[in-house]
């Protein structure tokens, strides 16, 4: 038994944009309310090699204690075709 297998050490997020063109970067927040000071934000960038992609790591807000968690994630805007989280 790995001494990790119920910790989360990382999130990644991956997004493709239903915009055409895609935009440059998605940002991402805890909370709804982004100019609350307690709000933390991510940015999703744009990956043309990864056929506009947009792709970001979870860093600013703490991670789930464990894998099976409820998180939640506010959109910049919501016209996504597709939304995928990586947990490690």
């Amino acid at each position: 038994m790995l001494a990790h297998q119920n910790t989360v050490v990382r999130i990644d997020l991956f997004a493709r944009s239903a915009e055409d063109p895609a935009p440059a970067s998605l940002t991402v927040a805890d909370r709804a309310d982004k100019t609350d000071a307690g709000t933390r934000v991510d940015v999703l960038k744009k990956i043309s090699s990864l056929n506009d992609l947009l792709v970001g790591r979870w860093t600013h807000s703490s991670l789930p204690a464990q894998p099976v968690s409820e998180l939640k994630f506010y959109f910049e805007h919501a016209n996504l075709s597709e939304f995928w989280i990586a947990v490690n």
